[in-house]
């Protein structure tokens, strides 16, 4: 950081708040307070590692990598703010959701639920992956511009649902599985 400050935002704060490492925070003061805040504004990819490089004083930075390349730990980074960007900066209507989830009728907040949960990528079976990898590209493509309808033909071509129903159900417990059969 040179010869700024740097400050440190709690884990649950920065939760409790919905702030993420791209999200730009503002910050101003009256005098004795500092008062830091969130903006709506959300950093793109090149802008972070540009950001990051300014930071870091380093050179080039490999680009981002491609949804079809990263690894469960890579889409975790990112998973939760995947979803609440789609849910509510490009208002994710219940179709969209229907095409993208990997299971019939998904609830809303299960499925939040879900992509909020520690380990949701990490954990997930490889239907699961799929399933959020389209959640992903769909992201992507909105931002680039596309319509619904095209990001999310855009996410089933690249990562088609599966004809197999998944061994792993988001958001139920073995319990309740094993009582159903």
């Amino acid at each position: 950081m040179g010869n700024s400050y740097g400050i440190t935002i709690p884990s649950h704060i920065r939760r409790l708040l919905w702030i993420s490492p791209r999200n730009v925070l503002q910050m101003s003061t009256d005098g004795r307070r500092i008062v830091i805040e969130a903006t709506d504004e959300i950093l793109q990819y090149d802008e972070v590692a540009r950001a990051r490089q300014l930071l870091s004083c380093e050179g080039e930075r490999p680009p981002p990598p491609v949804v079809a390349a990263m690894t469960p730990h890579q889409l975790e980074f990112d998973v939760h703010n995947i979803w609440l960007e789609l849910e509510r900066r490009f208002c994710m209507s219940m179709a969209a959701l229907e095409a993208l989830y990997h299971e019939p009728k998904p609830r809303i907040a299960r499925v939040g639920g879900w992509f909020s949960s520690r380990g949701c990528a990490t954990k997930a079976n490889a239907e699961e992956l799929l399933t959020i990898r389209r959640f992903r590209l769909c992201r992507d493509r909105l931002r680039a511009g596309d319509g619904w309808e095209l990001a999310i033909e855009t996410a089933l071509r690249t990562f088609p649902k599966t004809a197999t129903p998944p061994q792993h159900v988001a958001g139920t417990d073995a319990a309740a599985r094993a009582s159903s059969t």
